[in-house]
């Protein structure tokens, strides 16, 4: 972690909101990595592809990951060799049920196991899921991967809904916004250089619904995402009742 992104995380709130929106002076290109917008335009041309060229493509890539999982993953190296399997067994997606399906017991109790041995721990970060069906598993990433990996897709995405680059977009979340000087927890947090709206799903009742209403209002996103569930539960607290006027 470098000097900067440590000042940066253990920096209060306000600093950090400010810090976002110098970045945001920056232009386009210079805010996000060259990967990002390599990822971007390999994706904008591959979703066009027939099925037999993008089955071509994921067997290519599976041959080159199963390689990479013998020679360099523990678990998957001791897995092969009890199964009796090489490399060479799996040469297409149709080879893939050879392979048991990885629980998540073991990404639990295996997950220093699970870990490729010719990458610096120091190059990754941990992501872990919420939990809400259960204990949260975790997963190692390439911190490098965090913008040309993520966001091309999730923007791919997006674009298909009509959704830019520059749009401003809402996001209703299972996410811990940090709170307020005083201690108290804060619903929403805007983010501009993502031009995006954060609001705290796990505050989502009646009580606070008007807060909700105000910073939507005052943000105007274009777009508004999040669990069907979530929002379904929003929309409902949104609409008035006919008690409510008696």
């Amino acid at each position: 972690m470098s000097f900067i992104t440590k000042v940066y995380q253990s920096s209060p709130y306000q600093l950090k909101q400010g810090a976002k929106w110098v970045y945001t002076l920056l232009p386009i290109h210079l805010r996000y990595k060259r990967d990002f917008f390599k990822m971007s335009a390999w994706l904008e041309q591959s979703q066009w592809w027939s099925l037999e060229k993008l089955e071509e493509y994921q067997n290519e890539r599976l041959r080159v990951l199963i390689q990479h999982v013998y020679n360099n993953v523990p678990y998957y190296h001791r897995l092969f060799r009890r199964l009796g399997l090489s490399p060479s067994d799996i040469k297409t997606i149709q080879d893939l049920p050879k392979i048991p399906i990885l629980t998540k017991e073991v990404l639990r109790n295996q997950s220093r196991d699970l870990l490729a041995n010719n990458f610096d721990e120091k190059a990754l970060v941990y992501l872990s899921t919420s939990g809400t069906t259960g204990q949260p598993v975790g997963i190692y990433s390439e911190k490098r991967l965090e913008y040309s990996d993520g966001d091309p897709f999730w923007r791919r995405h997006y674009q298909w809904g009509g959704c830019s680059l520059t749009d401003r977009i809402a996001k209703l979340t299972a996410s811990t916004i940090q709170p307020k000087i005083n201690g108290t927890r804060r619903l929403f947090s805007y983010n501009p250089v993502r031009n995006l709206l954060i609001l705290s799903a796990y505050d989502l009742n009646r009580k606070n619904i008007g807060q909700y209403a105000i910073a939507l209002d005052k943000y105007q996103p274009e777009f508004i995402n999040g669990f069907p569930s979530a929002l379904e539960t929003m929309v409902r607290y949104f609409k008035p009742k006919l008690s409510d006027f008696y």
